[in-house]
């Protein structure tokens, strides 16, 4: 049995990767033409406005306080133990919090839904309008507290692949509402009215799935008092994380916002939206894999951690220097000249910022899941908090001599500490280990990726005119040389080795 272990997480891994990764592709596709046509039909002002909005309610979640990562950490547990009483019990408590939860945050939005248009400078929208898109947004995050705290057991029961279902059929009754009406009657309140609806059907499937197929969900039962005890303990650590994290997460749009103008949010939003539609293919792949990291560290072999880790880093590299070289050469002639046109372009330089920031964010993924699932909360709290007054005080600092630049190079320096010091903890705390080999290799990877996506930019640069032909030579260099340079280098090492033999495994399952 103990040598089918990593077999099993390995077709876990892959049956969620699948699902997650063609979800999230599916919703890039429909992203992109839902906000071309936002741009197009109501301007780039309403995603500046729509963008304030969600980074205000995404503070207020706060109200979760980390309840969702404390109960998944010892849901892993249960569940790897088979013990379903404990997993029933978890969940019911997690059933009041979450009920908790949105009444809070209902509340806080109501209060400040009369203020909320005071931080979007020159705003050219009537302030009824906003306040009612505000209040739709508001119930898009209540009902998904109210219905959808379900879908934190199939994750950690790796079947994130259910919820990947659920949310392909959300993502395209929203988009397509948006599509559709915006295009022919342009009103927005009405398809976002549709998308709400379609997204509070897909947690209710979710919920009638999860009764099924954990029956035991359904009886009373109480979390013992001693593992009480320890999940509140870990909540009140992670807590102060989750608040320093939606302020790195939410403050960007409020800070241009407030100091530039609702436009230039907009303008920015357009970025992130491909930015975020990139990141989130990965983050889908590193949520994947979290559950299966969370079996193995239960097993209590730290050198297997380790070299879960490493594998996991190398893996995440590659992906990195890939993305970060397409980003850097192909943001600009994609949103200049293919997407929309060269009046939403901000420039080279800002270019560079976004993707460096993808890149380190990606390279940060891996001991992202470890902490999260190691249990090193108490200490994650204190990294947070440096790493959240560190990118508000340098994201405003820089904004006025460089401009959204600046913003986004707060954030980068933020997501370097946080890197750092969490590898740091790690290795001292849960692994027991030195940290300078794997140091070393990760100085390597950084070194690298400049390396490459310097020379991508160069080639693509040279050979873009403006033609779609042009850009269609762009993007398979983009393909070729950092993958290329990569397979070069690493082709005959153990790291790459052991990643085929990864991958072969999971091909033969």
């Amino acid at each position: 049995m103990e040598n089918r272990r990593p077999a099993l997480r390995s077709r876990y891994i892959l049956k969620n990767s699948i699902f997650s990764i063609f979800s999230q592709i599916l919703m890039i596709l429909l992203g992109f033409v839902s906000t071309r046509v936002l741009n197009l039909v109501l301007g780039e002002a309403l995603l500046g406005v729509n963008g304030v909005i969600a980074n205000v309610l995404g503070i207020l979640s706060v109200s979760d306080l980390g309840f969702t990562t404390a109960l998944s950490y010892h849901l892993y547990k249960s569940l790897y133990e088979k013990d379903d009483e404990r997993t029933a019990a978890l969940m019911a408590l997690f059933r009041k919090v979450y009920r908790i939860i949105a009444l809070i945050i209902f509340t806080a939005g109501m209060a400040i839904l009369p203020f909320a248009h005071l931080i979007m400078k020159e705003n050219p929208f009537p302030l009824t309008y906003v306040r009612i898109l505000y209040f739709l947004w508001l119930m898009k995050s209540v009902l998904s507290y109210l219905l959808g705290y379900r879908r934190v057991l199939l994750a950690a029961d790796q079947k994130e692949y259910i919820v990947s279902i659920g949310n392909m059929f959300a993502y395209v009754l929203n988009y397509s509402s948006i599509i559709v009406i915006v295009s022919l009657f342009g009103n927005y309140l009405l398809a976002l009215s549709i998308g709400i609806m379609g997204e509070a059907l897909t947690n209710i499937f979710i919920n009638i799935y999860a009764n099924k197929h954990y029956p035991y969900l359904k009886e009373k039962l109480s979390v013992p008092s001693s593992a009480f005890t320890k999940v509140f303990s870990d909540v009140k650590n992670i807590f102060v994380s989750k608040i320093c994290r939606h302020i790195l997460n939410s403050t960007d749009n409020l800070i241009i916002s407030g100091i530039i103008s609702v436009r230039m949010t907009g303008l920015f939003n357009n970025y992130i939206l491909i930015y975020n539609s990139v990141t989130g293919i990965i983050i889908a792949l590193s949520n994947s894999i979290q559950p299966s990291m969370g079996n193995l560290f239960a097993e209590g072999n730290k050198t297997y951690d380790k070299d879960a880790l490493e594998k996991m880093q190398f893996m995440f590299f590659l992906v990195a220097a890939f993305v970060s070289s397409s980003l850097c050469a192909l943001l600009e002639p994609f949103i200049g000249g293919i997407w929309l046109n060269t009046r939403y372009v901000l420039g080279a330089p800002f270019a560079a910022c976004m993707a460096a920031y993808a890149a380190i964010l990606i390279l940060s993924l891996p001991i992202s899941v470890c902490m999260g699932t190691s249990g090193l909360f108490k200490k994650d709290k204190t990294i947070s908090v440096v790493m959240a007054v560190t990118n508000i005080a340098i994201s405003i600092g820089l904004i006025s001599p460089l401009g959204v630049s600046g913003v986004v190079i707060g954030t980068i320096i933020s997501l370097l500490f946080q890197m750092g010091m969490r590898i740091y903890y790690f290795f001292r705390d849960f692994l027991g280990m030195g940290v300078g080999g794997f140091l070393g290799n990760i100085f390597l990877y950084f070194l690298l990726t400049v390396i490459e996506t310097a020379l991508t930019f160069l080639c693509v640069r040279a050979v873009y005119d403006g033609s779609f032909l042009s850009f269609a030579v762009s993007c398979l260099l983009c393909v070729f040389i950092p993958n290329g340079m990569n397979l070069i280098l690493f082709l005959r090492t153990k790291r790459f080795e052991d990643l085929l033999d990864q991958i072969l495994q999971i091909k033969t399952l």
